[in-house]
């Protein structure tokens, strides 16, 4: 039976209210899967992914952990203060239960200042020292011993800074004194090339000189003992501690002096002889401007100078072809905790992962020799004192080379309140 004209019209009626609902149903499908991520969680790559469960234990021992403070003294250029400002900040995310806050001072006066904070127990969780500080502080017992002995028995640091036979100080920045060679002796010895032995080196000096020669060949700061120890070394001297402890040019290291601070030429011989040492004090410019225009060919410098002014291929192994060159004075800091910190084992723990990927500049080597003499001596500052007071006599002539180890031995004990 055909249908009515109003039949069809309500029939074609269901039929759009049917496709409505179909596209509605169909636009709700489609949103929803815009919002259903299709890789399976922790497998996205750029998402944020659950954690795994080692690390939510991790992160919830951390928040669990108390928060702890630790103040951190140190005597650092502005430039290097600002690194180690970037560094803890650093640290501050790998150990977010620990806050270090590093107060900077000048290092003129550092020593007497922090042995006075010491005294009244009230240093620093964490210390930097110069190196030839620790075996003070360490005597003294205002350091805490550095967990664990297992030290290299070649690091040169540890060797310097040991004392008792324990280990109290980590490397900071270390900077070794080297010898730098301009590369020729033409402009100061015309016709000459660089000495290997003493003996050449001897021959050298009472060769007659130019009418105008430049006066000197070497230049170790008369004001620094750390450039006057590694010069003796450099020629193959030694030093040693005489019987009162002082350090003293040992056998082989007061020829060294006779050699470079004696009165050439030999008697007999014809003309004046080639100095070998430039003895008057010489503004550091000035030095280097010789050094650049070849009248001073040799200066004993920390290495740290030598390569700021990018000379640093001009380092030579030393004066000397011996085994024992090479093995110089290291100046430089180390970090250290107190004995009073009450958080010792944290600042240890904190300290590992501080310097866990520093790398203090390459400080040479040293033989046992040189730890015998130098090493975790506690009176090693004012020794050192005792020194820079003396070479002034020897440069200036006054007192002869051959005499200058009993001066220093006359010298020491130094005077009270020179630092200890």
């Amino acid at each position: 039976m055909p249908r009515t004209e109003g039949e069809c019209a309500k029939a074609v009626s269901i039929r759009k209210d049917a496709l409505i609902v179909l596209l509605i149903a169909m636009l709700c499908m489609l949103l929803f899967l815009q919002l259903v991520p299709s890789d399976p969680p922790g497998e996205s790559v750029g998402k944020m992914a659950a954690a795994p469960p080692d690390a939510e234990a991790d992160a919830a021992q951390d928040e669990a952990r108390p928060e702890i403070r630790l103040a951190m003294d140190v005597h650092l250029p502005e430039e290097s203060f600002r690194r180690l400002n970037g560094r803890l900040e650093q640290m501050s995310r790998a150990f977010p239960h620990v806050r270090v806050d590093a107060a900077n001072f000048p290092r003129d006066g550092a020593q007497d200042r922090l042995l006075e904070a010491a005294g009244r127990g009230e240093l620093a969780d964490i210390v930097m020292l110069d190196l030839e500080w620790a075996g003070r502080f360490a005597a003294r017992g205002h350091l805490a011993r550095w967990p664990g002995d297992d030290r290299p028995a070649a690091d040169p640091v540890q060797l310097l800074t040991g004392w008792n036979g324990y280990r109290w100080v980590a490397a900071y920045e270390t900077d070794p004194y080297v010898v730098a060679y301009g590369g020729s002796l033409e402009a100061a010895a015309p016709g000459e090339s660089l000495p290997r032995s003493l003996e050449e080196w001897a021959r050298l000096r009472n060769a007659p000189a130019a009418e105008d020669g430049a006066g000197g060949l070497i230049y170790a700061d008369p004001d620094d003992p750390g450039a006057f120890i590694s010069l003796v070394l450099a020629m193959g001297g030694d030093w040693e501690r005489a019987e009162g402890g002082m350090i003293v040019p040992g056998e082989s290291g007061t020829p060294v002096l006779e050699l470079l601070f004696g009165h050439p030429p030999a008697e007999g011989a014809s003309g004046a002889g080639r100095p070998l040492m430039v003895t008057q004090r010489l503004e550091r410019e000035e030095m280097w401007r010789r050094f650049s225009d070849g009248t001073l060919p040799i200066v004993i410098v920390p290495f740290s100078e030598l390569y700021a002014r990018g000379l640093a291929h001009r380092q030579i192994a030393g004066l000397v072809d011996t085994e024992e060159t090479g093995i110089y004075w290291i100046r430089g800091t180390g970090l250290a905790v107190s004995s009073s910190s009450g958080a010792a084992d944290e600042a240890f723990e904190w300290l590992e992962t501080f310097l866990a990927d520093h790398a203090p500049a390459a400080a040479g080597r040293w033989t046992e020799r040189m730890a015998d003499v130098f090493g975790g001596d506690p009176e090693l500052p004012d020794k050192l004192d005792a020194l820079r007071a003396a070479l002034p006599a020897l440069y200036a002539g006054e007192t002869p080379a051959d005499r200058f180890a009993e001066a220093l031995k006359a010298a020491w004990p130094a005077p009270e309140g020179a630092g200890r």
